[in-house]
């Protein structure tokens, strides 16, 4: 049995647990119900494309939204907490020579690095970093 194959029956499997319990089903009936339906499941191209289209879709909706307020606010924090040089350091290993240069598509990550480095500094600290506040025009703090 290949990993497709396997994958779609446990996503079949899945459905009709699924199925079973929001009918009222007890959930050793749903399992014995699954364990002897286990006729092999196959998924057309059009179904498989549209599975995967919606599963991206999904993982997209999921994923949380940055905005440059955010990055902004999490560089300022690692200035304001560690140093001017630990906060440029983070964006430029993404390449950027400006906080302000920094590509919506890089928020994420460039994010995540500062919250990493964040988090490295308070436990190697005890102190936690102090709340940045950006400045009343949403500017970069002179970053």
């Amino acid at each position: 049995m290949d990993l497709n194959t396997f994958g779609a029956q446990l996503l079949a499997a899945l459905a009709r647990i699924a199925g079973a319990l929001e009918n009222g089903a007890s959930p050793a009936a749903t399992t014995a119900a699954v364990q002897t339906n286990t006729a092999p499941v196959t998924e057309t191209a059009a179904a498989k494309k549209k599975r995967l289209a919606e599963e991206a879709a999904a993982k997209a909706a999921s994923e949380p939204k940055v905005d440059r307020p955010a990055v902004n606010k999490a560089l300022v924090a690692v200035k304001d907490s560690i140093s001017k040089e630990a906060a440029q350091a983070i964006f430029k290993a993404f390449g950027y020579e400006a906080m302000s240069k920094i590509d919506e598509k890089d928020f994420v990550a460039v994010l995540a690095a500062a919250e990493q480095e964040l988090a490295e500094f308070t436990a190697k600290t005890g102190k936690y970093a102090e709340d940045a506040k950006l400045d009343e025009d949403g500017g970069d703090d002179d970053l």
